[in-house]
């Protein structure tokens, strides 16, 4: 199981060494966790509404701060923690029906990172309205990194000795849950909402690296979350042993 996990889902410094990993990106790449690199050093421009930004041809998106403007580093690492994307409508003539206009609204929450993948500072947001093709000026991603292209978690199915990983601090009764962590569940409680049919749960994980603060309850922490809809804080690798398997009319299902 340890070679597996480290192998899997383990996240590892960045060096020079490691900049033919980030590659060019559209903005339908985009999706959270991604890592993505600087390729200057500011976004230069300020929008309080991507919804308003005009795409007339010939265009080109560029990303805005939806607050403020903040300096960084040149090539400096961000993680994308959050991300939104809508279709855009507008108007058609007599202004009484709406239709698509080709577009989407993209809006990305990014935590700037070290090169141990550690945050450094606080998430802002950025904003543009765009086309799934088109490219993205700002940044480079690692789009192979392991743990973007496993599933976000939906606690209702995360089971014994899966693993998670969060990409952010995560703050539990016990203590903090460092960004980049492992965490390996080790109880499973399912616990009633009130007022409602939805059922919470409750997941104990034994936490790697363990903090001196986490070393009181042995490692172990509680996530308390209600699952009905998935949450790209955490990466879910699903361990082999709890994926069940059922098929009918000769369709295999997998849940």
């Amino acid at each position: 199981m340890t070679v597996l996990v480290t192998g899997v889902i383990a996240l590892t410094a960045f060096t020079a060494h490691a900049d033919d990993r980030f590659k060019p990106v559209n903005y339908g790449d985009l999706k959270e966790r991604l890592l993505v690199k600087a390729t200057a050093g500011h976004i230069a421009s300020l929008v309080r509404d991507p919804t308003f930004i005009v795409t007339r041809a010939p265009y080109s998106p560029e990303l805005a701060f939806k607050k403020e403007i903040l300096p960084y580093e040149n090539e400096q690492l961000f993680r994308v923690v959050y991300k939104q994307e809508s279709e855009d409508y507008e108007y058609t003539m007599g202004g009484k029906d709406l239709k698509s206009s080709g577009f989407k609204v993209y809006q990305l929450t990014l935590m700037p990172v070290d090169a141990n993948l550690r945050p450094m500072g606080e998430t802002f947001e950025v904003a543009t309205k765009a086309k799934p093709g088109d490219s993205v000026k700002e940044f480079t991603g690692f789009l192979d990194e392991k743990v973007v292209n496993l599933s976000s978690v939906m606690y209702r199915e995360v089971q014994v000795n899966d693993f998670l990983l969060n990409v952010i601090d995560v703050k539990t009764p016990q203590g903090t849950i460092l960004a980049n962590s492992k965490a390996r569940v080790v109880k499973v409680v399912k616990t009633p909402q009130f007022l409602s049919f939805a059922k919470g749960r409750d997941l104990t994980v034994r936490v790697t690296p363990c903090t001196p603060e986490l070393q009181r309850t042995n490692c172990e922490a509680v996530i308390q979350s209600v699952g009905y809809q998935r949450d790209g804080t955490w990466a879910h690798w699903q361990n082999p042993a709890n994926r069940r398997t059922f098929k009918i009319f000769g369709l295999e299902s997998h849940y």
